[in-house]
């Protein structure tokens, strides 16, 4: 099998991973990917976080961790508030519900890639990185923002 058809065929099969994951999560918990991973970063954090840490731990940026915040809010996961030993920074609190879905939910497909990303060798990884960077552009990926998995394209 020629080289590229390889990656085709690779890509499918990850694709096609990473839908079936995100479509379990969405059904399984009523919530999107972007958002479980998010209450998983906030549940594993010692103290509530800013939504620039979020969207630093998320590796997104605030712009787009702040959208996930309003949903997780709305949806009664989350808090806003004021930090207690800084009064001027506002930090998102994971509240009792956001926890208990985050301890029961399946694992979302960002967590997943992130695992099988960590067990690349550097060499490999950085090759990925590169090929996929290449991918990107040719496919006239931009260098805005890309929203997270699974996540609709902000406008």
């Amino acid at each position: 099998m020629a080289d590229r058809d390889r990656a085709l065929v690779a890509l499918r099969r990850v694709v096609a991973r990473l839908t079936a994951s995100a479509r379990s999560v969405e059904s399984r918990t009523g919530i999107t990917n972007a958002q479980l991973y998010c209450l998983r970063v906030l549940a594993r954090s010692p103290r509530p976080l800013t939504i620039g840490e979020l969207a630093d731990a998320t590796r997104t940026g605030q712009s787009a961790a702040s959208l996930l915040v309003q949903r997780l809010e709305r949806s009664g996961l989350v808090r806003r508030e004021r930090d207690a030993v800084d009064a001027r920074r506002r930090v998102v609190r994971l509240l009792a519900r956001g926890r208990q879905l985050a301890a029961r939910a399946p694992a979302p497909p960002t967590d997943e890639v992130l695992t099988a990303l960590a067990r690349l060798s550097r060499r490999d990884l950085r090759g990925l990185a590169q090929g996929l960077d290449r991918l990107a552009t040719a496919l006239g990926g931009s260098d805005h923002e890309p929203p997270m998995l699974f996540e609709p394209e902000r406008r």
